[in-house]
């Protein structure tokens, strides 16, 4: 359960009425009072290096102006959190401050310098996924006061991450942010269980032609380069 003093199911209620991804998020940033009102970010990945080809889920509460620096500032492979989440062991902080001051840092872009213009000092990342699970994910809070969040246990919003991540899969959110559609979907599963194109096309009525192109699609979705990787990011997700 949530680890906070008000109750579950007005929060599990409001985040599963969240049309979007980015809604939930929202919708977390305003219901838990330990995230202090400051904005806030989900992120997630399969594999540890996933981020170098951009195969990460990433959602913020940040305005549009900020987040449209993101990806010309070089994205995920150049963000300090996502380059560390498989590394985490509760949490870890960057300081802005010290970024934006230095001449040499790989992170002073039009990104990190929009975050500091909105007042951002700190980010600390959150590590949410146990060891055992599949995949790295971290909540990360952009602190205006330096390390405001650290006067809660890193335990504290573990599970509070661990707990919006699972709600997420479980609601279909992170299949709806990915693109999948139910044609894909149910030839996914059907890979999954061990049929062919021949066997799928076959029970819905359809060419095996159609079967290979929901596949395809269904594959660059989810940045797979085999249908394999696909059923296996598609369990990851919580699509299947």
């Amino acid at each position: 359960m949530f680890m906070i003093d008000h109750n579950l199911l007005d929060i599990e209620e409001a985040l599963m009425a969240a049309n979007s991804l980015r809604g939930a998020v929202f919708t977390l940033k305003n219901h838990v009072p330990e995230f202090m009102g400051y904005n806030i970010g989900y992120e997630y990945f399969v594999r540890e290096h996933s981020y170098m080809r951009g195969d990460v889920i990433v959602q913020t509460t940040l305005p549009h102006d900020v987040t449209q620096q993101y990806a010309p500032s070089g994205g995920q492979n150049a963000d300090p959190i996502i380059e560390n989440i498989a590394q985490l062991k509760d949490r870890y902080t960057v300081d802005l401050t010290t970024i934006i001051a230095g001449k040499q840092s790989k992170y002073k872009n039009k990104f990190f310098t929009a975050l500091s213009n909105i007042g951002v000092k700190t980010m600390t990342a959150y590590a949410f996924l146990p060891p055992d699970s599949h995949g790295f994910g971290a909540l990360t809070i952009l602190e205006e006061v330096p390390n405001a969040s650290h006067t809660y246990p890193p335990e504290r919003f573990a599970e509070i991450g661990f707990q919006f991540h699972t709600l997420m899969k479980r609601q279909g959110q992170l299949k709806r942010y990915l693109g999948i559609n139910a044609k894909e979907q149910a030839v996914l599963e059907r890979m999954a269980d061990g049929k062919t194109a021949q066997d799928a096309a076959q029970e819905f009525g359809v060419t095996p032609r159609t079967i290979e192109m929901r596949l395809q699609s269904a594959r660059q979705k989810l940045k797979a380069r085999t249908t394999t990787e696909a059923v296996f990011k598609s369990v990851c997700y919580g699509i299947l």
